[in-house]
């Protein structure tokens, strides 16, 4: 006899029960919530959802050593998820407090400086601080970056994603040295690629940001500052003028295609979790499928010029800021990356390797690293919620950034014994097979 399909919450809860019988069996009941969160993916992004680690159950320990381990790695993840809880609610627009700075030409701007003000004022500056445009506000999840650091011993760090859609390096540069309150993170990082370095296209978010009244007062300077008051929040972006810009393209794919102008689906870290899975198939039944060399991202590629400075500007501050600087390339699809884009973006490539030895940052790329993985892409060139938290648990075992995170003082606790038998557990979870969103993007 066959039985009927398991719903979702059945499958969630078989998963549950699995990993927490391993826990169990390793005396860590008390990581059964993390379980909770990687059995739902929505978890992630709800920091809000978090509560209070159960009580570990008895287990024989095998010694007295393995039991304070086992103490040390329950009270280490207890310290992070209380972490994730204490973080602000995103400010809301009809809040009297939401008035005290002049918008900056995008509500999606506008809603992730309210919402950095009020995290910087409550739980304080973050370590580490994710920019970039919208390949990076939906493509590296803060909160699984935090977890899979703490679980290498890098504890009770502080992530955050101030990403903006459509923001190039002039954008960045201009958040960085101009406009974010506070001590600066320890370590940035940077996700993006080729097309926030093109100064052969026009760059409107630029434009938009220019000519906002925001913008203006930083010039005056203004500039957002945090308080001991809930000031944190900004003005609306008008409902006409700056943001109603001139359409780009239909053939500027990286920009048109999953461009947030909501700010409904960007969680308290900044982070914006879409479920969608690429199916290349499908997908290109319903959007006409584009040719490189009819992309307005790429014709004409110029990679000398305001964009390049900004860069070196942005480099060059932070060293005097005593930051650290990671550029992350992110992934493009394989259906994507075409003959003709490939050989650009090798271009790219060859001056991100220029600019890392002439500035000393450090360069992340992984470009090609997904070619064949279509499912971690919500479209050809944006990364899903699956992808976000595999870039994430990439970046937490990268050499480069642990070796920063040292550098900076942020130095790891030992890991307690037995924490490794865990891991391949919740790494078989993350990789289970999830339905494919529908939600609306």
């Amino acid at each position: 006899m066959v039985g009927s399909p398991m719903s979702d919450n059945e499958r969630s809860g078989r998963r549950l029960r699995k990993f927490r019988l391993a826990m169990v069996n390793a005396g860590l009941y008390g990581l059964s919530l993390i379980s909770a969160a990687i059995a739902q993916p929505t978890a992630i992004a709800q920091p809000t959802e978090i509560t209070q680690l159960p009580a570990t159950e008895e287990v024989d320990p095998a010694s007295t050593e393995q039991e304070a381990s086992a103490l040390e790695l329950r009270e280490r993840l207890q310290r992070l998820l209380e972490g994730a809880r204490d973080a602000p609610e995103r400010p809301s627009s009809e809040s009297d407090t939401f008035n005290r700075f002049p918008t900056l030409g995008s509500t999606v701007f506008d809603a992730q400086l309210a919402s950095y003000r009020a995290y910087v004022e409550t739980v304080g500056t973050p370590d580490i601080l994710i920019v970039g445009s919208s390949r990076a506000l939906q493509g590296i999840d803060p909160t699984e970056l935090s977890y899979r650091l703490s679980g290498q011993g890098y504890d009770d760090l502080k992530v955050y994603n101030f990403s903006v859609n459509g923001a190039t390096a002039q954008v960045v540069n201009f958040v960085m040295s101009e406009l974010l309150p506070g001590p600066l993170p320890e370590i940035v990082v940077w996700g993006d690629g080729s097309r926030a370095f093109n100064d052969g296209r026009r760059d409107r978010t630029w434009e938009s940001l220019v000519a906002s009244p925001g913008y203006q007062a930083v010039l005056r300077g203004d500039a957002p500052t945090i308080t001991n008051e809930a000031e944190a929040a900004i003005a609306p972006a008008p409902e006409s003028g700056l943001e109603q810009t001139e359409a780009e393209p239909v053939t500027d794919q990286i920009e048109a295609a999953a461009s947030l102008t909501s700010t409904a689906g960007i969680d308290r870290l900044g982070f914006s979790a879409v479920g969608d899975r690429f199916d290349p198939a499908v997908y290109y039944q319903e959007v006409a499928k584009v040719q490189g060399r009819y992309d307005g991202a790429y014709s004409p590629f110029v990679l000398e010029g305001s964009q390049a400075e900004a860069l070196e500007q942005l480099a060059t501050f932070l060293q005097q800021q005593d930051s650290q600087l990671f550029f992350v390339n992110l992934p493009l699809s394989d259906s994507y990356l075409d003959a003709y884009r490939l050989y650009y973006e090798n271009q790219f490539q060859d001056f991100l390797v220029a600019q890392r030895d002439s500035h000393s940052f450090e360069v992340i790329d992984l470009l090609t690293e997904w070619r064949s993985q279509p499912e971690l892409f919500a479209d050809p060139s944006h990364i899903n919620r699956y992808g976000a938290a595999a870039i994430a648990q990439l970046l937490a075992r990268h050499s480069t950034l642990l070796l920063a995170l040292d550098t900076a003082d942020l130095n790891p606790v030992a890991v307690p014994a037995g924490a490794s038998s865990i891991e391949p557990v919740i790494e078989s979870l993350a990789e289970e097979p999830t339905e494919t969103a529908t939600e609306e993007r």
